[in-house]
Formats: C-alpha cells, structure tokens, sequence
C-alpha cells in the first residue's frame, strides 16, 4: 500500500513537470528565441541596406564618371536610375531604423548630405564643351569631398547597426544558454522521475509476478490435491469395498442353511483374510495421515531383533506357503542382538516391504536379508540394513519414477491385477526418515524382480552385548487348496451367466449366489477373456467386473458393443460415485451394481434382464 502511495505522488509530480516540461517550457523558448532571432534578422536587414546604399553611391559615382569622360547620355541615364535606386534604399532603411532614435538621425543627416551631393553633381552636367583636364577637375571635388564623406558616413550607420548586431546575437545566445539549461535540468529532473517511476512500477510488476506466480503455485498445488482426493477417493471406495464386499457376502452364507463344517471354516477363512487387508489399509491410511500432520510418536527403546524377525517369518510363512513361493529370513556378518530404537515403525516397515515384495511375485522367491553397520566413531551407533530382495514383476525405469507416491502405483494394469493403495511404500520411507533413516529401491528390471533397501539408524545396547545368532529361515513350498464349489439350488435354472471377475474371493462367493440359485456361470480372470467367450454366443448375461487385468471391464464392454453384441452387460465396480455409474452407461453397460454385492438385488436384476431378454 505504502508503494502504491509512492508510486501515486510520483506520478503526480511527474506529470506537472511534464505539463511544465512539454507545454510551457517550449513555448517560452520558442518565444524567446524568435524574438531575438527577428531582432538579428532585423539587423541583418539593415545592414544589407546600408550595404545597397554604399553600392548605390559607387554605383553613381562609376556611372558619372562614364559621362563626364565620354559624354555618352546612356551613362547620365544609368547615373539617374541609381540615384533613384539610391533614394528608395534610403527609404527602406528609414523604415527598418523608425524604432531606433539614433539610426534615424543618421538617416536623415545622410540623406541630407546625399541631396546636397547630388545638386554640386548635376551642375557638371550643364556644360559638357569643357576640356577634357578641365571636366575632370570639376569632377574631383565631388568624389573626393562629396562621395567620399557619403561613404563614410555610410560606413558609420554600418559600424554602429554591426554593433548593435553583436549585442543581439549574444543576447541570443545567452537566452539559448539559459533555455537550454533550464531544458537540461528539466529533462534530468524528468527523466529521474520517469526512471523512478519505472523502478517502482518494475518492483511493483515484479512483486505482483511473484504473487501472481505464488498463486498459479497454489492453484496448481490445490487442483493436484483435489486430483489427488480424487484418486484416493477412487482407490479407497475400490481397496475398501473389495474386501468388505467379500466379508459381507460370506457372512450371508454362513447365516444360511446345508452348510458342511469344512466350508464353514474355508468362509470364515475368507473373511478374516480379508478383514485382515481392510485393515491394514485403514492401518496404512491413518498412519500415513499422522505422517504427514507431524502426529505421529518415535519411540526409543531396547528391543530384542530376532523377535522382530521371527514375528515377520510367522506372518508371511503362511502366505508364501498358499502362492507356492519360497520366503526366507537371514541374518549376515557379525550383528548385536538388542538394539534402541523404535521397534514398532521398524516392524511396520519390513511389513509394508515384504508384503509389497510378495505381492507382485508370482512365483520364485522374497529374500529378506539383515545386517548391522557400525558407526565410524563409536561401535554401537551404526545403521540396520534390511534388504528385501524379490523375483517378481520388476519395473523400468518410468515405472520406477512413479513409487513412493501416494495413491500410486507403478501403472494402472499393475493396481487393477493385483490391488492396492500404493501407501505401503509411501508410508514405509515416511516412517524410515522419521527414524532418521530411509528406504530406497536399489534395483529392478521388468521380470527379473526388484531389491528395497530399508537403513534404519539405531543404537546397539551396551547392557547387553552378546551377538546375535546367525538366524536363517525358510518357508515351505507347499499350494493351497482350492475352496470347494457351493451347493446349488433352482432359482435361476438354466440362466447361462458369464461372469468377469479378477479377485478368486469375488468369483467363489458370485459363483455361488448364482449356481445356489440355479445358474450356470462361467468365470474368466480378465477382460480379453470376457470378450471372447461372450463372442462366441453361449451366454444369456454378463456381469463385468470394472477394474482387471489386461483389459478393464469399460474396454471389454465397449469392444463387444463395436463387434455387435446385444446381450445385457451388468458392471460390477467397488466405485459407488455418481460419474462411474454415467460413465458406465456410456460404455454400453445395461445396469450397474456396486460392490459388496447385495445377492438379492443381484438377482432380481439378472430376472429383470433375462425378461428383457426373453
């Protein structure tokens, strides 16, 4: 504001000066300037005059000169034009002199003197039989007394106008002078002002650039935090959705009747797997928002590393044992066994490496590899290297760019097949640099796997230093079983139902709502499939699972459209938001059901299609 006020009175004052600048001063200068140039030009004149006149008078005096020596009456008519010319010069300069007294008492005193000249000058003309010698005696006194004294008399006028002259012109000039400084200094003083003007408008311009630029910072930081909603939104109502969907629906089926023992125990298997995953992302979602506001609390207290390890082992045996993997545990070098720092964030963020490493490994092995590295200047500071090493999807170097980032995954195939928030990683270097330390991925390569490397600083106890043993673990490579089929019943008898669906838990619980109610379904993993089998004509309806790999459920559904097929479509989706169900339709979708799937809401749609239909 105070810069503003500057910037006003500056202006203002700028603009005075250059009214008086640009308006005034010329004018005054111009004035100036030509009433001193007309009064040199004026004297100029009169000395032009005075100049004629002194030409008159030798004119005269050559021209009488000629008729007194020759007798010749042209020359005595030449003689008498001058004197014409003479006496109208006279009176030019009598005019140009009428305000100046003292050059117009010469004037007249010449003009008397020329009169009086010009009578003794006609008196030779009456007798022109004189001799030669006696002609030019008569002439002599007029051109040395009568002439001559013309002349100097002339001379005098033109003396006294040159001076005058010089007085004007530097009168002339030191008006110039003085204009010209005063020009000089108005035009410092405005060129001053205009370049403060500048430097002010420039640092005016400048900030308002960088607040401007604050702004388009802040606008793009806010679209990219509503983007961000956006996507966490999505991802949150799929990631939580999924596995509540298949909690609820198995819950349904346990409440139900004919149910065996084993597959009672195999439902609830699948909801307390599941209701284990939706935790970890409520777990994920929470600790991530702690990070992030500086709520969260690091501990410092001894722990004992192979109980951490060993909890690890007894938490993912089991999982890598049902993939057909192989998972193993190992201690390398010399390492103390307790250790201060901050057991529970440590424990989190193995968990977070080693259930990302073995969810995009399909088969071969995680490795997790721990090691102790002292400090330089004492032996029980150093750093805990956890290295998780995989053989799975692996990533170039774009995708690579793309971790550690919230919500994000290496590419949309990768979250659509295998699932996920993208918060683990996020979380887990979070979590290392709180620790002081951090988590880095030091190698990766599209199908030869990905190694992370966790460094966490921590203070190896000093009350007890017994080293740890070597711990090596390994899991066995043993396969789940599959889950049983459902029994059926005869709601739905006969319906031919094609059912896209990625998630296993999804396909056993749709499956059997549907053959339970007489059905025939047919499962496939992926959108490809789904076209191929509804193209060759054997199924009544589709329900089409939105998000799967190799092709979504909005690109299978549009390429069946484009190639003809006019059975109904279903969209099965976790995304409950009012734009996916428009953009479903666009797709070609008939219907729209969110996840968890309510059974009888399913099947009251499949009857009102196959009514449709039939």
């Amino acid at each position: 504001m105070r810069r503003n006020r500057i910037i006003g009175t500056l202006a203002g004052v700028l603009i005075v000066m250059m009214i008086f600048a640009f308006a005034y001063l010329p004018l005054r200068i111009l004035r100036n300037a030509s009433q001193a140039a007309n009064r040199v030009s004026h004297s100029h004149l009169v000395r032009q005059e005075i100049r004629d006149i002194s030409e008159s008078l030798r004119s005269i005096e050559f021209q009488h000169r000629n008729f007194v020596f020759t007798g010749e009456q042209r020359y005595r008519v030449l003689r008498e034009m001058e004197i014409v010319r003479l006496f109208g010069e006279t009176k030019d300069v009598e005019q140009l002199v009428v305000d100046n007294p003292g050059h117009l008492r010469l004037i007249a005193e010449l003009n008397e003197k020329i009169r009086n000249g010009l009578v003794s000058l006609m008196s030779v003309d009456d007798d022109l039989r004189l001799p030669m010698e006696q002609k030019i005696l008569q002439r002599l006194p007029f051109h040395e007394k009568i002439l001559g004294d013309l002349l100097n008399r002339v001379k005098i006028l033109d003396q006294n106008e040159a001076t005058l002259l010089a007085m004007r012109q530097e009168k002339l000039m030191d008006s110039m002078q003085n204009d010209n400084l005063i020009s000089i200094v108005m035009g410092f003083i405005s060129t001053t002002l205009i370049v403060s003007l500048f430097i002010m408008y420039r640092i005016d311009s400048i900030a308002k650039e960088r607040s401007a630029q604050a702004l388009r910072v802040a606008n793009i930081q806010v679209e990219r935090a509503n983007e961000m909603k956006s996507a966490f939104l999505a991802n949150m109502s799929h990631e939580i959705r999924t596995p509540l969907g298949v909690m609820l629906g198995f819950a349904d089926l346990l409440a139900g009747a004919g149910l065996s023992d084993v597959e009672r125990v195999k439902y609830v298997d699948v909801i307390r797997r599941n209701g284990k995953a939706l935790s970890q992302i409520i777990n994920d979602i929470l600790d991530l928002s702690k990070v992030e506001a500086g709520k969260i609390a690091i501990e410092k207290i001894e722990f004992n590393l192979t109980e951490i390890l060993t909890d690890i082992a007894d938490l993912f045996d089991l999982k890598a044992e049902e993939k057909g993997m192989v998972f193993s545990i190992e201690t390398m070098g010399s390492l103390p066994k307790t250790y201060l720092s901050d057991p529970t964030r440590i424990r989190q963020i193995l968990i977070n490496l080693v259930s990302n490493a073995m969810k995009f490994t399909e088969h071969g092995s995680v490795q997790l590899h721990c090691e102790w590295e002292a400090g330089l200047h004492a032996s029980h500071e150093g750093e805990l290297i956890f290295t998780v090493t995989d053989t799975g999807l692996g990533m170039n170097l774009d995708q690579q760019g793309r971790l550690f980032q919230a919500f994000s995954q290496a590419d949309d195939s990768i979250a659509r097949e295998y699932g996920g928030t993208g918060l683990g990683l996020l979380l887990s270097r979070r979590l290392a640099r709180l620790l002081g330390g951090d988590v880095e991925l030091t190698y990766s390569a599209p199908g030869r796997g990905s190694t992370f490397v966790a460094r966490i600083p921590a203070y190896a106890s000093i009350s007890d230093d017994r080293p740890l043993a070597h711990l090596k673990r390994q899991s066995q490579n043993v396969r789940a079983s599959q889950l049983s089929q459902p029994v059926l019943t005869n709601l739905l008898q006969d319906v031919r139902i094609l059912l896209a669906e990625d998630a296993p838990d999804n396909q056993l619980l749709l499956t059997h709502i549907l053959e339970s109610r007489g059905a025939k379904v047919s499962v496939v993993s992926n959108g490809r499939d789904a076209v191929n089998s509804a193209l060759k004509g054997d199924q009544d309806l589709i329900l089409m699972d939105v998000q799967m790999p190799i092709m979504g459920g909005h690109e299978a559904a549009h390429e069946l459209r484009k190639k003809g097929y006019r059975g109904p479509i279903v969209a099965l989706t976790a995304h409950a938001m009012l734009e996916e169900r428009e953009k479903s339709h666009h797709y070609g979708y008939n219907d729209f059901l969110t996840k968890p799937i309510d059974s009888e809401k399913l099947i009251l749609t499949i009857k009102q299609h196959m009514g449709e239909l039939h």
